[in-house]
């Protein structure tokens, strides 16, 4: 009887010797290929932008309480988490977001404005629409949710979908209604191209904790649609939704130098209002 059990325990005490090795040695390949991965997008950045402009697009999009994402500013580690969970850019090799629009809620001429808008914040074409679901990288779709979500981006085959049902929004004009599914759109394409939230803290939802309300459009809030001191009605970017997208743009094989007008007029913007996208970078 002793022999058995002492047999057992050997058996077992190696099973566990074999689980433990394997988790080690899958947790050294793992980090060996961040580790990797980290080298990689480091040594794209310094090709990209001298250590100047670098630290300076890291500072921006670190932002503040409110604005910008921890995680995103650290260069080697420019992943798209959300809510935690590391989630797959969608965009093609060619470098531009392909999108078909099978929705009814928004129109195609909305979808080619948000489009030009995010095309002007880059200074070269990173969005397009195409004319078939066969060509795109993205569909964009209408659904259904419980919850009280006006849109999302799901990179599982589902596209970027909004929820019509969910859109309370009889009692604003339909100047209002306008911006505001520009807004929500713009948004949702953001994450397709890989920007995660921008509204402050690590994962860039520290505004929507503190129960505040903000103007970028990237943050876990839908924006204002108000007038400031300084900026028109309708849909403003920010400079940290630009510097986002350079940083971001470093996860490709061969990244392009994006949206550097920043360094030059950090406080210019695109504007869509009353159906307009404006710039003024």
């Amino acid at each position: 009887m002793k022999t058995h059990l002492v047999s057992l325990f050997v058996i077992i005490a190696i099973c566990l010797a074999v689980i433990i090795f394997l988790i080690y040695r899958h947790h050294l390949k793992t980090s060996s290929r961040y580790q990797q991965q980290q080298q990689l997008i480091l040594a794209r950045a310094h090709l990209c932008y001298p250590s100047e402009q670098l630290t300076e697009l890291t500072r921006i999009v670190q932002g503040t309480k409110f604005s910008g994402n921890d995680t995103l500013a650290r260069i080697g580690d420019l992943q798209f988490r959300q809510w935690g969970n590391q989630a797959a850019r969608v965009v093609g090799a060619d470098g531009i977001l392909q999108l078909y629009n099978q929705s009814n809620f928004v129109s195609d001429e909305l979808v080619d404005a948000a489009a030009h808008y995010w095309n002007l914040l880059a200074g070269t074409v990173i969005v397009q629409r195409v004319m078939s679901a066969t060509d795109c990288d993205e569909v964009i779709r209408d659904g259904k949710q419980l919850g009280h979500a006006l849109g999302s981006h799901a990179a599982d085959d589902r596209g970027l979908i909004f929820y019509p049902e969910n859109w309370h929004t009889d009692n604003l004009s339909i100047l209002d209604q306008q911006n505001w599914r520009m807004a929500v759109l713009l948004h949702e394409i953001g994450h397709a191209l890989g920007i995660p939230h921008l509204g402050g803290g690590p994962t860039g939802d520290a505004a929507q904790r503190a129960g505040v309300m903000v103007d970028d459009f990237m943050a876990t809030w839908t924006p204002r649609i108000a007038v400031t001191a300084d900026r028109p009605v309708g849909v403003n970017s920010t400079v940290v939704d630009a510097a986002a997208l350079a940083l971001i743009e470093l996860n490709r094989s061969q990244p392009r130098q994006l949206a550097t007008w920043l360094f030059d007029n950090p406080t210019g913007y695109v504007n869509f209002n009353a159906g307009k996208v404006t710039s003024y970078l």
